[in-house]
């Protein structure tokens, strides 16, 4: 579990979440759900964000004021309960934006777009079929991985 965790981290968080293939949506077999939802909030809040120019930062600024406002909204319209970040980290001047892990229902609009922000959604399936309709729930084609 740790290393899907450590996995997941990675593929949410690297570039600050701004590239095209950056986990967005993480859907986690629901037997171990809770104990990867909170592995990975603890993870996710442990992150340094900061100075990318600075060895001991791991997350980087976003682009824009424009990309840093969209972050925002998008994890304040989620509807999603927050389990790790959602805010701008307070000592940093620029565009940063905590790691987040949003859960809750395929049916949120988190779900459905995509933030090119650190922000991943989480969401347990029951069986495989569950897992793909999950994946399937949004009219654009989001990139996936197993």
């Amino acid at each position: 579990l740790d290393q899907a965790v450590a996995g997941a981290c990675f593929a949410a968080f690297l570039a600050a979440g701004q590239t095209c293939v950056s986990a967005k949506r993480i859907f986690v077999a629901r037997s171990i759900y809770d104990e990867f939802a909170s592995r990975l909030a603890k993870r996710a809040d442990a992150l340094r964000v900061g100075d990318p120019f600075a060895p001991e930062t791991e997350v980087g600024p976003l682009v824009s004021a424009k990309a840093l406002a969209a972050a925002r909204r998008f994890v304040d319209e989620s509807g999603a309960e927050i389990l790790a970040g959602g805010s701008e980290p307070c000592a940093e001047r620029g565009y940063f934006f905590r790691p987040t892990v949003l859960a809750g229902s395929v049916d949120l609009p988190c779900f459905r777009e995509e933030c090119f922000a650190p922000v991943v959604c989480i969401a347990p399936f029951d069986d495989e079929a569950d897992a793909i309709a999950k994946a399937n729930a949004s009219a654009y084609a989001l990139g996936a991985a197993v």
